[in-house]
């Protein structure tokens, strides 16, 4: 029954102790449907039971304001307002007549209306008091009207400025980083929340002022936390002190769910007091495991009181067992302005072997991290979407630039010294010294990609007529002389002759 018409929570008979009662873990992702005590103090109940509700996963909380009665004729202890009475007496369901439980539950979820609509179904049936109407009509809107010569200009970036990490993660703009288990996600989160921290730059962002950071974590531990923060500052230590005071962790490993409404008030409080700035969520399947499930809703909710509070949050998150896609609802990327991809040494090596580059061949040959990572979105800089860097992790060494066009920068905007010789560059002599040394199955292959588009290996396969083995190597030559560049991943990988 609970399947197909969904939970209905009664508070009428059983009254606080129904309440008291209730396992509210178990309403995660189902509809709610709450059934008050007639009448206007019943009513006035509901928000605290439909908050409990929201905070532990439910996907829809509406409410049945007739009486729901074991038998006719039943009066009420406390005589009802003729208006009231009137209302509800007119459409209140014996349960003696009711033949089958699920047609009950079925009537009462049919009838139902969503707290959201509730004031206006007491306007429409004549119960809104005039108290009420008054103070409803001194409500100041929480919007105003703007002319247009009064709107701001926005500036968009340059198609290949670089961006700094404040720019990319403000309150405005939820960040999701998301891959499959151990891609090396955490140690990515981590690396950022150290730049963050000490006004370094890191990866392909440009370093920002010092910044207040907090690390809910949920995942490493303290100590390996720490261990790890140690190994990635590298040649930063000269700025430990910033780091000592600017960066905060809370554990909250052990089944702590932040849906919890008392613990995200709770959390809230101490990220207030620490002047946080940004914070990090490592991760959401283990710190609201419903979200990450079912229902986002509830948890976005919270995001957004943290970010009315001007901090900018990070939310780390897994993929699924296939590595395509990420765990949970589909408007999990929707409401995330950012949302950035890490794929580790596992997806790396599914892909075909004979078109890495020799830089990410020596890197998977080493121990320790190698992380690709994709920037599938990005509100504030929409340039940056669809590429991609490889970033190796020595054992005991911070993080290196392997291959890509998310290339390091150093303060002046710059590609960094470390990985310009690295950078493909686009050369005329150089070009055409390699187009020269090509082969003739790479000459093939070049000449049937157009400028301008992008081709799968298969398209490439049925246009050159060469077989596949001969199509891998001709790409990768190719590619390791910069003549083409690769996009994608899995089946969606394509190229592009440059």
């Amino acid at each position: 029954m609970i399947e197909r018409t969904g939970v209905v929570v009664s508070g009428f008979f059983g009254g606080d102790d129904a309440v008291k009662a209730l396992i509210a873990s178990d309403l995660a992702g189902h509809n709610v449907t709450i059934l008050s005590s007639p009448g206007q103090d019943g009513w006035e109940s509901v928000p605290v039971l439909a908050k409990t509700c929201m905070d532990y996963g439910a996907f829809q909380v509406s409410l049945f304001p007739w009486p729901l009665v074991p038998e006719r004729g039943l009066t009420y202890k406390e005589p009802l307002k003729p208006e009231v009475a009137r209302c509800l007496y007119d459409r209140q369901i014996h349960i003696g007549d009711v033949e089958l439980p699920s047609r009950l539950a079925e009537q009462v979820r049919t009838m139902a209306i969503p707290l959201e609509n509730l004031q206006a179904w007491k306007r429409q049936v004549g119960l809104v008091s005039p108290a009420e109407r008054e103070s409803e009509g001194k409500h100041e809107p929480d919007f105003a009207l703007v002319t247009f010569g009064a709107l701001p200009d926005k500036v968009s970036a340059a198609p290949n400025s670089a961006m700094s990490i404040s720019s990319m993660l403000t309150p405005s703009y939820t960040t999701m980083i998301w891959g499959f288990s151990n891609a090396g996600k955490s140690w990515f989160a981590i690396e950022i929340a150290l730049a963050l921290a000490t006004g370094t730059p890191c990866f392909f962002l440009t370093a920002s002022p010092p910044t207040k950071v907090v690390y809910l974590d949920g995942e490493v531990g303290e100590a390996d936390f720490k261990q790890r923060c140690v190994q990635l500052m590298g040649n930063r230590e000269g700025r430990r002190a910033l780091l000592d005071t600017n960066l905060g962790v809370v554990s909250l490993r052990g089944g702590q769910s932040l849906l919890d409404g008392k613990r995200q008030d709770e959390v809230l409080a101490t990220l207030k007091e620490a002047e946080t700035q940004v914070v990090f969520i490592d991760n959401l399947f283990s710190l609201a495991p419903n979200a990450a499930k079912a229902n986002a809703t509830p948890f976005f909710e919270f995001i957004k009181r943290i970010q009315a509070e001007g901090i900018a949050v990070i939310i780390i998150h897994h993929a699924r067992k296939t590595a395509t896609d990420f765990k949970g609802p589909v408007e999990l990327v929707s409401l995330c302005q950012n949302v950035l991809h890490i794929e580790g040494r596992d997806q790396i090596h599914a892909d075909d072997r004979d078109l890495l580059c020799k830089a990410v061949h020596d890197a998977l040959a080493t121990d320790g991290p190698v992380a690709r990572v994709y920037v599938d979105k990005c509100k504030v800089a929409p340039h940056f979407e669809r590429r991609h860097g490889t970033y190796k992790l020595p054992v005991g060494q911070p993080w290196e630039w392997v291959e890509g066009d998310l290339c390091p920068v150093d303060d002046n905007h710059e590609i960094s010294a470390s990985t310009a010789s690295s950078t493909p560059v686009h050369d005329e002599t150089n070009y055409h010294r390699s187009l020269s040394d090509l082969t003739p199955d790479q000459q093939r292959v070049l000449e049937v990609m157009e400028k301008g588009k992008s081709y799968y290996r298969k398209n490439i396969e049925e246009i050159s007529g060469l077989k596949e083995d001969r199509v891998r190597k001709a790409l990768n030559a190719l590619r390791e002389a910069g003549l083409i560049s690769r996009e994608g991943n899995g089946k969606d990988t394509h190229y592009r002759r440059v």
